[in-house]
């Protein structure tokens, strides 16, 4: 009887499988998750504030963070303090395009986190920003698509191989990773299918996985003169590529505006 009841409440616990196949269970919340998933896992809040005219919703107030639910759906959380929840032993690095739960088998839970966008009428476009000490993580539809990290120390896996030949226009994005290995920046344009590629002494354009543009040599000469702290060249990304999660309260500029300034 015991073995049942235990089966059963195992049962009841979100499970998934990482890309290797791995089954795990799920002991935390993401976006999207219920109220009382937060409950389960935080217990009850310190207090609630609740949104005027907005049943099941409102701002769940605990004594290292916050979180915010909308119709009982969990929208963003900031500064909560998870310790090392959902980290797996032996799990190292993660790839581009991984799923949140394995990003979460390496680097724990995100202390601050929130939905950019829901998922529009075909239930598709949902993007996510995570938020770590030094590092930022943009989801879309369940897969990592982009990502900052000036400090350098994100556990990104490519497929970096010593010798391996410069990237060349008209070349794969893989190539990219061969030669480089992983960027310290990720820029996705989304609506254009694109994305931008930053290291610290070069950038390039991929367009549909494809390489379409290098850094001019003035691009390459300015970063280089930015290389020496990860504050500059965070700012040289920031003044570079105007993107919502690199600079919240900046437009974002269009890839031939980055390339004609230079």
């Amino acid at each position: 009887m015991r073995v049942l009841l235990a089966l059963l409440l195992l049962s009841l616990v979100p499970s998934v499988l990482f890309a290797d196949g791995t089954p795990t269970l799920r002991p935390y919340f993401l976006i999207g998750s219920s109220t009382q998933a937060v409950f389960d896992m935080l217990g009850k809040p310190i207090s609630f504030q609740p949104f005027a005219d907005m049943p099941k919703s409102g701002v769940l107030n605990y004594a290292t963070g916050s979180v915010e639910v909308n119709h009982d759906v969990v929208v963003n959380w900031q500064h909560v303090d998870f310790g090392h929840k959902g980290m797996v032993d032996g799990r190292k690095a993660f790839s581009r395009h991984a799923t949140p739960d394995e990003v979460i088998a390496v680097l724990g839970l995100p202390p601050t986190a929130k939905r950019l966008t829901p998922a529009d009428h075909t239930g598709s476009g949902e993007t996510e920003l995570w938020s770590y000490a030094s590092a930022s993580l943009l989801f879309k539809d369940g897969s990592l698509i982009g990502w900052s990290d000036f400090s350098q120390t994100l556990p990104v896996q490519m497929s970096h191989s010593v010798g391996a030949p410069s990237p060349s226009l008209g070349g794969f994005a893989t190539e990219i990773g061969s030669a480089l290995g992983a960027p310290v920046a990720l820029i996705p344009d989304i609506p254009n299918d694109s994305a931008l590629w930053i290291y610290p002494t070069n950038a390039f354009r991929v367009q549909d996985e494809v390489v379409h543009e290098r850094a001019t040599p003035r691009l390459q000469a300015y970063l280089l003169t930015q290389v020496p702290t990860p504050d500059g060249l965070q700012q040289t990304a920031k003044w570079v590529v105007r993107q919502p999660y690199l600079d919240y309260h900046t437009p974002v500029a269009s890839y031939e505006e980055l390339y004609s300034a230079f």
